[in-house]
């Protein structure tokens, strides 16, 4: 059953690589011909994505080692790393799969998450035209459940989507929808610490709406991940964020501060997803307009060790 529906996902983009490369050669349209060709590139990533071929896949946390970073900031980062590397892992969290929750429909997830973007001042874009389904174990990546690509005949990002019927149905395609606002952009900070405030916001949600126990530990482990990235990065860089220091590290590193600016400003009730898409974030500034890197780091390490205290 399971190499059936890779096949069946696998089919589906080849299919779409197939119309989008008659496009490009029917086309008298310049610019037709190049959003298709653009278009092939995106889906030849996306089918090596769900394929998991990882030699090929493109790594987005990469085009955030591009960035110049001030002397405030490097300490900042240094101790983001410093102080999740010594936070306890919470071990009853991190084996045993989340419960299945039978019901929810494609329909269901779409609602919830326009719901969500909704409190968030984000007008409803999730729909069918946008978003693609597919069977559990549909994919073979272990970059997570959801693959989002750019579809410049469409002018539009497609988000595939692979059914767990867990919570995870809900919670990752809420994070990743930020990449279907921002179509044809460069990954930047921006993007990831709205990915990481949507993923609390919608965990938060979920909370409210009863499903308590399952939150809560989706919650954990989201803190145990961060915890042990920190752990592996620390015993891996200097003190500081060097300039001869290895692309990859320096993504991983800025990819976790990402995580925990956007756990922050989570729980700031008078935060608004629509805040942070319409501001100027620039991590090599001493503040992040609405905080500072001090208070960022009080509030997600005061806030990490009341949950940890706290009955999950």
């Amino acid at each position: 059953m399971k190499k059936f529906v890779c096949e069946k996902v696998q089919k589906d983009l080849l299919e779409r690589i197939k119309n989008a490369q008659h496009r490009a050669e029917v086309t008298y349209n310049p610019e037709e011909s190049d959003a298709a060709i653009k278009t092939i590139g995106e889906l030849e990533r996306a089918y090596d994505d769900v394929a998991g071929l990882k030699a090929s896949s493109r790594n987005l946390d990469l085009q955030l080692a591009k960035l110049p970073l001030t002397q405030e900031f490097k300490e900042f980062a240094h101790l983001v790393i410093l102080g999740y590397a010594s936070m306890p892992l919470r071990k009853s969290v991190l084996s045993g799969p989340y419960a299945k929750v039978k019901g929810w429909t494609n329909e269901d997830i779409l609602s919830f998450c326009n719901t969500l973007y909704s409190d968030e001042h984000i007008e409803a874009f999730m729909s069918p035209l946008n978003c693609q389904f597919f069977a559990p174990k549909s994919f073979k990546t272990s970059t997570g459940t959801c693959v989002v690509y750019n579809d410049f005949l469409q002018k539009g990002g497609v988000m595939l989507l692979e059914r767990t019927y867990t919570i995870v149905d809900l919670v990752a395609p809420a994070s990743d929808a930020v990449k279907l606002m921002t179509f044809d952009k460069p990954y930047t900070n921006k993007t990831a610490i709205a990915e990481a405030f949507m993923h609390f916001r919608a965990i938060a949600a979920l909370e409210k709406e009863g499903i308590i126990k399952e939150a809560h530990k989706l919650f954990a482990q989201t803190i145990n991940g961060m915890i042990s990235e920190a752990q592996d990065l620390y015993s891996q860089m200097s003190s500081s964020l060097d300039e001869d220091i290895d692309m990859k590290i320096k993504a991983r590193v800025l990819k976790l501060v990402d995580m925990v600016i956007g756990l922050s400003l989570s729980q700031m009730e008078d935060i608004h997803l629509e805040d942070i898409m319409n501001s100027n974030i620039m991590l090599k500034r001493p503040n992040l307009y609405w905080t500072s890197y001090k208070e960022v780091l009080e509030d997600t390490n005061a806030m990490v060790k009341v949950k940890s205290n706290a009955r999950w």
